[in-house]
Protein backbone atom coordinates (compact mmCIF):
# COMPACT_ATOMS: atom_id res chain seq x y z
CA UNK A 1 0.00 0.00 0.00
CA UNK A 2 1.59 3.51 -1.18
CA UNK A 3 0.61 6.09 1.54
CA UNK A 4 2.60 9.07 0.15
CA UNK A 5 0.74 12.32 1.12
CA UNK A 6 1.21 15.12 -1.66
CA UNK A 7 1.37 18.64 0.01
CA UNK A 8 -0.56 21.08 -2.88
CA UNK A 9 1.14 24.78 -2.43
CA UNK A 10 -0.91 27.93 -4.50
CA UNK A 11 0.00 28.30 -8.18
CA UNK A 12 3.49 30.50 -7.91
CA UNK A 13 3.95 29.72 -4.32
CA UNK A 14 7.38 29.48 -4.69
CA UNK A 15 8.01 32.43 -6.85
CA UNK A 16 6.12 34.91 -4.57
CA UNK A 17 8.10 32.97 -1.39
CA UNK A 18 11.57 33.93 -3.08
CA UNK A 19 9.95 37.33 -3.93
CA UNK A 20 9.37 38.08 -0.34
CA UNK A 21 12.44 36.55 0.96
CA UNK A 22 14.55 39.19 -1.25
CA UNK A 23 12.43 41.75 0.03
CA UNK A 24 12.87 41.14 3.18
CA UNK A 25 16.62 40.22 3.22
CA UNK A 26 17.23 43.71 1.51
CA UNK A 27 15.85 45.61 4.13
CA UNK A 28 18.06 43.67 6.74
CA UNK A 29 20.94 44.35 4.71
CA UNK A 30 20.68 48.17 3.78
CA UNK A 31 18.46 49.59 6.65
CA UNK A 32 18.24 47.08 9.83
CA UNK A 33 21.95 46.87 9.99
CA UNK A 34 24.58 49.22 12.13
CA UNK A 35 27.19 46.94 11.45
CA UNK A 36 27.28 47.22 8.13
CA UNK A 37 29.38 49.82 6.06
CA UNK A 38 26.71 51.57 3.48
CA UNK A 39 26.48 55.02 3.03
CA UNK A 40 23.51 56.86 5.28
CA UNK A 41 20.25 57.01 3.64
CA UNK A 42 18.19 59.78 4.56
CA UNK A 43 15.21 59.42 6.16
CA UNK A 44 12.56 59.80 3.80
CA UNK A 45 14.33 57.46 1.61
CA UNK A 46 14.45 54.75 4.35
CA UNK A 47 10.46 55.44 4.84
CA UNK A 48 9.64 55.37 0.99
CA UNK A 49 11.70 52.25 0.47
CA UNK A 50 10.08 50.22 3.56
CA UNK A 51 6.26 51.68 1.98
CA UNK A 52 7.76 49.97 -0.95
CA UNK A 53 8.72 46.92 0.23
CA UNK A 54 5.62 46.49 2.73
CA UNK A 55 3.34 47.08 -0.52
CA UNK A 56 5.25 44.96 -2.70
CA UNK A 57 5.13 42.15 0.36
CA UNK A 58 1.10 42.52 0.06
CA UNK A 59 0.14 42.45 -3.34
CA UNK A 60 2.30 39.59 -4.07
CA UNK A 61 1.01 37.67 -0.86
CA UNK A 62 -2.57 39.25 -2.67
CA UNK A 63 -1.74 37.84 -5.70
CA UNK A 64 -0.76 34.14 -5.15
CA UNK A 65 -4.17 34.00 -2.71
CA UNK A 66 -6.47 35.12 -5.53
CA UNK A 67 -5.02 32.38 -7.33
CA UNK A 68 -5.83 30.10 -4.92
CA UNK A 69 -9.71 30.66 -4.73
CA UNK A 70 -10.62 30.38 -1.11
CA UNK A 71 -12.05 33.67 -0.10
CA UNK A 72 -11.61 33.43 3.47
CA UNK A 73 -7.96 32.60 3.35
CA UNK A 74 -7.54 35.94 1.07
CA UNK A 75 -9.63 38.08 3.04
CA UNK A 76 -7.61 37.16 6.61
CA UNK A 77 -4.78 38.03 4.17
CA UNK A 78 -6.27 41.90 3.60
CA UNK A 79 -7.70 42.05 6.72
CA UNK A 80 -4.38 41.73 8.21
CA UNK A 81 -2.23 43.69 6.28
CA UNK A 82 -4.94 46.52 5.79
CA UNK A 83 -5.57 46.49 9.20
CA UNK A 84 -1.40 47.06 9.82
CA UNK A 85 -0.75 49.18 7.41
CA UNK A 86 -3.77 51.76 8.33
CA UNK A 87 -2.10 52.16 11.64
CA UNK A 88 0.86 52.62 10.26
CA UNK A 89 -0.64 55.21 7.90
CA UNK A 90 -2.11 57.06 10.76
CA UNK A 91 1.07 57.06 12.96
CA UNK A 92 3.19 58.67 9.87
CA UNK A 93 0.50 61.25 9.19
CA UNK A 94 0.42 62.47 12.66
CA UNK A 95 3.81 62.02 13.06
CA UNK A 96 4.45 64.61 10.26
CA UNK A 97 1.22 66.40 9.87
CA UNK A 98 0.77 67.45 13.80
CA UNK A 99 3.13 66.33 16.13
CA UNK A 100 5.67 63.23 17.03
CA UNK A 101 4.41 60.51 18.96
CA UNK A 102 5.12 59.56 22.13
CA UNK A 103 8.12 57.06 22.62
CA UNK A 104 5.24 53.96 23.38
CA UNK A 105 3.76 54.58 19.82
CA UNK A 106 7.21 54.76 18.25
CA UNK A 107 8.01 51.75 19.95
CA UNK A 108 5.45 50.01 18.44
CA UNK A 109 5.83 50.55 14.65
CA UNK A 110 9.31 48.65 14.35
CA UNK A 111 7.88 45.35 14.78
CA UNK A 112 4.84 45.73 12.95
CA UNK A 113 6.90 46.94 9.87
CA UNK A 114 8.97 43.68 10.69
CA UNK A 115 6.02 41.38 10.69
CA UNK A 116 4.41 42.92 7.32
CA UNK A 117 7.86 42.84 5.37
CA UNK A 118 8.99 39.39 7.02
CA UNK A 119 7.78 36.00 5.53
CA UNK A 120 5.93 35.17 8.49
CA UNK A 121 2.49 35.75 7.53
CA UNK A 122 3.29 34.57 4.01
CA UNK A 123 4.54 30.83 4.95
CA UNK A 124 1.69 30.52 7.28
CA UNK A 125 -1.05 31.37 4.52
CA UNK A 126 0.46 28.69 2.44
CA UNK A 127 0.23 26.33 5.00
CA UNK A 128 -2.68 27.03 5.97
CA UNK A 129 -3.56 26.42 2.18
CA UNK A 130 -2.00 23.18 2.31
CA UNK A 131 -3.72 21.69 4.89
CA UNK A 132 -7.23 23.08 3.95
CA UNK A 133 -6.74 21.44 0.39
CA UNK A 134 -5.03 18.10 2.26
CA UNK A 135 -8.43 17.67 4.20
CA UNK A 136 -10.26 18.44 0.92
CA UNK A 137 -8.83 15.79 -0.72
CA UNK A 138 -9.28 13.23 2.42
Amino acid sequence: MNNKSVIIFPKNYWKGLALVLLAYSTIQLLLSRPDLEIPGYPGLFRQLFRWFTIALVYATGGFVLKQTGISWLKSIWHLVHLTLIAYLALVTAFEYLIAPVSYGVRASVAPIVEFLISPILYLGSGLVYAIYMQDKSS
